[in-house]
């Protein structure tokens, strides 16, 4: 590619702008990259059009010197907002601009769950005891009735006779 101008390298027609510049740089070093040709020779052919694309590129963006110090002092002027950035971050704020604290520490937050776990408890054992004294209740009940119901089978069976039946009945009993 010698002999071209470097707008001719790129493809690019005299006065194109500087993003029709970078559009056509990047395009281009994409199809020359070597990296992406396989054999000794297809790889040599692309590294020198790569090397032809970057250099042209290179005269076109970085040749009149008032870019460049354009460049330089927008890049100076990016370095000193970060270093003000980070030395206001850096300094501990007055005591008026100090967040809030916040209503609950991690000791307290911990200790609120704790007691929440623990009135679970409570209430799972509540419910436990209450049921307990349900079926307490209702085996109170069920047990009478049930030894209403044996009362008179063995008065049945004393009036009947059935001594054996009654012998019988005391035995399940016991």
């Amino acid at each position: 590619m010698t002999g071209l101008s470097s707008l001719e390298v790129l493809g690019l027609a005299r006065g194109a702008s500087k993003r029709a510049i970078k559009r056509a740089y990047y395009r281009l070093s994409m199809v020359h990259h070597p990296d992406r040709y396989h054999g000794a020779a297809a790889k040599a052919e692309a590294q020198r059009k790569f090397v032809a694309v970057q250099s042209a590129y290179n005269r076109l963006m970085m040749n009149d010197d008032q870019t460049s110090t354009q460049h330089r002092q927008q890049r100076g002027q990016q370095q000193q907002q970060q270093q003000r950035h980070r030395q206001h971050h850096e300094q501990p704020q007055p005591e008026h601009q100090q967040q809030p604290k916040r209503w609950l520490t991690n000791g307290q937050l911990m200790g609120a769950i704790w007691c929440l776990w623990a009135c679970g408890i409570v209430v799972q054992w509540r419910r436990a005891q209450r049921a307990e004294e349900i079926v307490g209740a209702s085996l109170q009940r069920t047990d009478a009735i049930a030894s209403a119901y044996l009362s008179k089978a063995r008065q049945g069976a004393m009036e009947k006779g059935f001594e054996r039946q009654l012998d019988l009945l005391k035995k399940q009993i016991k």
